[in-house]
Parts: C-alpha cells; sequence; structure tokens
C-alpha cells in the first residue's frame, strides 16, 4: 500500500508541475511576442510616417503623427491572430525629432486549473519608446543650417561633409 502511494503522490506532482510550466510558458511567450512584435512595427511605421517633402528641402527627418498612428495600427492588425484581445495606447508622439511611445495592453489567456477553481490569467502591459535618428553627418550639417538660415541657399558650404557647389544648391524651406 505503501509504494502505490507514492505512485499517486508522483502522479498528482507530475499533474502541477505540467500545470505550472504550461502556465508560465503561456505568460512568457504571449509578453516576449508582444514586446518584438511591437518593437520592429514601431520602427518601420516611424520610417514609413516620415515626412519627404521637409526631408528633401531642409534635410531634417521629421514624422507625421496621423500617419504613425494609422500605419502603426494597421501593421499591428495584419501581424496578430485574433485569439486575444488587444488594447493599444499611444503616447508622446513628436514630430521633430520622430519619437513615440506606444503601450500595448493584453492578457496571457484564461486558463482553468480544475473544474471549482477560478480562471487563472495575468494581465501583460508592453510599454514601449523609439526615437528614429541619424547618424549622417551631411543631414545633420545640412538641418542645423537651414534652421539658422531659412530661404538661403546651401551652395559651398563644406562644412557640410564634401559638399560642393554641384551637389548642394538646394535652397532651404
Amino acid at each position: 500500500m505503501k509504494e502505490s502511494m507514492w505512485g499517486y503522490m508522483l502522479i498528482a506532482l507530475g499533474l502541477v508541475v505540467i500545470t505550472i510550466i504550461v502556465l508560465v510558458q503561456n505568460i512568457t511567450t504571449t509578453q516576449e511576442e508582444d514586446y518584438y512584435l511591437t518593437r520592429e512595427i514601431l520602427e518601420s511605421s516611424m520610417i514609413d510616417a516620415i515626412d519627404y517633402g521637409t526631408f528633401r528641402s531642409t534635410g531634417e527627418i521629421v514624422m507625421i503623427k496621423e500617419k504613425f498612428v494609422e500605419v502603426f495600427i494597421r501593421r499591428f492588425a495584419e501581424s496578430i491572430s485574433g485569439a486575444k484581445e488587444y488594447t493599444l495606447e499611444f503616447y508622446d508622439i513628436k514630430e521633430n525629432p520622430p519619437k513615440a511611445t506606444v503601450r500595448i495592453l493584453t492578457n496571457s489567456g484564461e486558463t482553468t486549473v480544475s473544474e471549482n477553481a477560478e480562471d487563472f490569467s495575468v494581465d501583460l502591459n508592453t510599454y514601449l519608446t523609439g526615437i528614429l535618428e541619424t547618424t549622417d553627418s551631411y543631414l545633420a550639417a545640412k538641418s542645423a543650417f537651414c534652421r539658422e538660415n531659412p530661404g538661403e541657399a546651401v551652395v559651398g558650404i563644406d562644412a557640410i561633409g564634401g559638399c560642393d557647389n554641384t551637389n548642394c544648391s538646394k535652397i532651404c524651406n
């Protein structure tokens, strides 16, 4: 009889361990998926929302707020499955320099451990901030020059970095 009780306890312990592993795996997988998905969509949406008219005239990277939100929601909706409910919140969207903060709320999914126990669910909160910047010295110098001298031509400014009269004849708007 003693040996059979140890066998039952071992089986019960195995079921408890498997249940805990499934719950923890569901929480960590969902959180990791949300983080990487948000990071990739945030970066690509910021790039898609760049105002190329301003970029061509002044060299500054400026983002259009409305376009960013629209593109982010569209890309996020295309990338997720319909199995979970998500809430998107946008904070601190700046056009110049392009910066956005996104918060995604979801839960790990409901899991019932036993028939008479309540559902087990964990709320997950992914909060990510992205800043789009460039390390191109030509764009930085042209942008600084155009901020200081609006309406002037950029011709002949060697401090911009390798700029001669032929390829720097744009006017700052």
